[in-house]
């Protein structure tokens, strides 16, 4: 990459770049300059990452002596790349070279491309080339997943992920011979291959996948004996043919467009594994959450079928949201946003019109014009955190004093949530159970696997066990938060996590602050280096042994709510929590008793004036009852006394008539007119 003709290297220089089919001469922008930054954002971020991934997963079935490359550039489909004279005569010890460049790509956002330049006499792939775009070479921490998922997207094809290494029939059975193409592909009859949409009955072919361990795999994915594992029936000459059909395999690392979080699924490695070029590791593959145990409707049926029969099945949708209102978290809960159907399409392909409408379709080709909630740009996604995605709650925060808990990382999980709280510089510990809860909206929690049935959610830095389909609180919030159900498979292959600390005891359960405790619980091992937290860092913390540990509360000038003085036995919540960041709790598992005392009175006035607003609110608060009751009290006790009743004279009667002085006005017209008539005299 130091010397490419093709790099650019300065802005303003001119160099061969490839618009499409054609070189053209193009004028580099300071975006095009390959720096030292993206040189080794390139090199030792996205290359380790995905080259890593694929030595863990790959391993070459080779013959002996060194990889000699037979030709004198090697390109892809590209403008070519020089081969060393070394790689031409004595060779290298090596299973493959992949010659990586980085120069422009024009005419959209493309992140890289890749294809095979060299093979063997059997049709393995010995060489290939990979052209990543400088001007996309951006490193932000969090969208790695992305970025990295592409870079080993290209880097298969390279290795023979490609309709051109199948097609053929270049794959060799597992005895090293020769092999018809037919046994690795197969193309589905149309009497095979029919659907019915709102248009009547359509009939289409499509090519699968039929060798034996991605049958397998494909079938364990859906739950049934597939005929095969279905490919890409859209796109151009460079997608169609060469990917994973999108619709049923969605976010599978080699489907034709890039996605947030690539899926490098056990499926694509049997794909490998059948070559006969390589032996797999199965144990690196992720799980492949989309379509998993949906059965054969989901495969055979559109998307508009399986909606009418599943309406509230995860994955796809069926209504536009034209108010941009109904966000609710993606098929695998890597993010929240909405639905990607649009209403402005002109009459869709009829095989295509899965809705009522011809001109309502997602906005995904590839995944045939289904609509599925997780669209770039409709989309907040839980590793990045850019969210774009306002929801009902957001418009109940105009102040930004409302938590809802929120957590953006590479492990966050979007979740239904009521969970909220005020911020305020007290403590809330004492109070979970009767604060309230927020509006209902969808949010993104830190979360993980302890094992294949634990799955856990963190909230303000403590973790909680999250049983399938269930809700759980968390300390110093209102509301809930709802747990996944377990056939949405997010913890399938965990490995149990032993090393997860468990707290079941505290001794004594009650005392003043400064108090030293005895904690009891398991997995407290000493290496960890723990720290406890009663609403604050406890001191002196030592394990004793892998069941035990002690600590010390901390000072009275921690503790100033009145809600902690002894006399209201105010209970606090007690956490473990290890140097990896995983913690355990016990609930309502200490009693504070704070005396009120002079020291008492000293803290609170110190707190009062460092939080003089505050400290306001808060009397206000405590104060407000009582100017009521002493309201009602004046009221109830304190009324004035009604004015005697005086006798009244009319000019046209004798007869005596009482009256209170507050007669409404109308009611004494009232009762003029119904008076009988005055004897005349």
């Amino acid at each position: 990459m130091d010397s490419d003709p093709y790099t650019c290297y300065s802005a303003g220089s001119t160099v061969s770049a490839l618009s499409g089919r054609s070189v053209v001469n193009y004028r580099c922008t300071a975006a095009d300059v390959l720096t030292e930054t993206k040189k080794s954002y390139l090199v030792d971020t996205l290359l380790k990452k995905s080259v890593g991934w694929l030595e863990s997963a790959l391993n070459v079935v080779r013959g002996t002596g060194n990889l000699l490359i037979n030709t004198a550039s090697c390109s892809a489909n590209a403008l070519e790349v020089p081969v060393s004279s070394l790689y031409q005569s004595s060779g290298v010890d090596a299973d493959f070279i992949l010659f990586v460049t980085s120069r422009p790509i024009l005419g959209g956002s493309t992140l890289a491309f890749a294809s095979t330049c060299v093979v063997d006499n059997l049709g393995r792939p010995l060489a290939g080339q990979a052209n990543f775009n400088t001007s996309n070479l951006v490193g932000v921490a969090n969208d790695l997943p992305r970025q990295a998922g592409v870079a080993t997207h290209e880097i298969s094809h390279a290795l023979g992920f490609s309709s051109g290494r199948w097609t053929y029939g270049t794959f060799v059975q597992y005895n090293g011979q020769d092999s018809a193409g037919n046994w690795v592909i197969n193309r589905l009859p149309p009497s095979s291959c029919y659907t019915t949409v709102p248009a009547g009955t359509m009939y289409d072919s499509h090519d699968v996948i039929i060798t034996p361990t991605v049958l397998a795999t494909a079938s364990i994915l859906f739950g049934y004996s597939v005929d095969g594992a279905a490919l890409e029936d859209g796109g151009g000459s460079g997608t169609a043919g060469s990917h994973w059909e999108k619709r049923i395999f969605m976010n599978e690392y080699m489907t034709g467009s890039e996605v947030n979080w690539p899926i490098l699924s056990n499926l694509t490695l049997s794909l490998f594994k059948d070559s006969g070029w390589y032996t797999v590791n199965f144990d690196v593959a992720d799980t492949l959450v989309w379509g998993r145990g949906l059965g054969t409707d989901f495969v055979n049926q559109n998307c508009g079928q399986w909606l009418k029969k599943f309406p509230t099945r995860p994955g796809f949708c069926s209504s536009v949201d034209s108010l941009g209102t109904n966000v609710q978290c993606n098929y695998d809960r890597r993010g929240y946003g909405l639905c990607n159907l649009l209403d402005t399409y002109t009459n869709l392909p009829s095989i295509y019109r899965h809705y009522t409408s011809a001109t309502t379709g997602g906005q995904s080709m590839l995944a045939d014009y289904c609509g599925y909630f997780g669209q770039e740009g409709l989309t907040t996604w839980c590793n990045i955190g850019a969210t774009n995605i306002q929801q009902a709650s957001d418009y109940f925060n105009f102040l930004g004093t409302n938590d809802y808990g929120e957590q953006f990382g590479l492990g966050s999980r979007c979740l239904s949530t009521t969970l909220a709280r005020v911020n305020t510089p007290i403590t809330l510990d004492s109070f979970t159970n009767i604060l309230l809860p927020g509006p209902p909206s969808v949010r993104c929690y830190n979360s993980t696997c302890a094992g294949p049935d634990d799955f856990r959610v963190q909230v303000n830095g403590i973790w909680y066990k999250c049983p399938w389909s269930s809700s759980v609180s968390a300390i110093s919030y209102g509301g809930k938060v709802t747990c996944p159900s377990q056939d949405e498979h997010l913890c399938d292959g965990a490995k149990v996590d032993n090393n997860w600390p468990a707290v079941t005891s505290v001794y004594p359960t009650s005392g003043k602050p400064a108090t030293t405790v005895t904690i009891t619980g398991n997995f407290l091992i000493n290496q960890f280096n723990y720290t406890v937290w009663m609403e604050v860092e406890c001191t002196n913390v030592k394990v004793v042994s892998n069941s035990t540990i002690v600590a010390t509360i901390p000072g009275g000038d921690h503790f100033v709510s009145l809600a902690d003085l002894a006399i209201f036995r105010t209970a606090k919540n007690i956490y473990v929590k290890d140097s990896q960041g995983r913690t355990a709790l016990l609930v309502n598992s200490f009693i504070i008793q704070v005396p009120f005392d002079a020291e008492y009175l000293k803290n609170l006035f110190n707190w009062m004036g460092a939080n003089p607003l505050w400290a306001f609110i808060i009397w206000l608060i405590i104060l407000l009852p009582f100017f009521c009751c002493c309201c009602i009290i004046y009221k109830c006790c304190c009324k004035k006394p009604k004015k005697p009743r005086r006798a009244a004279n009319h000019e046209y009667t004798n007869e005596r008539e009482y009256y209170d002085d507050d007669y409404e006005v109308d009611d004494y017209y009232d009762q003029m007119q119904k008076r009988p008539a005055a004897p005349k005299k």
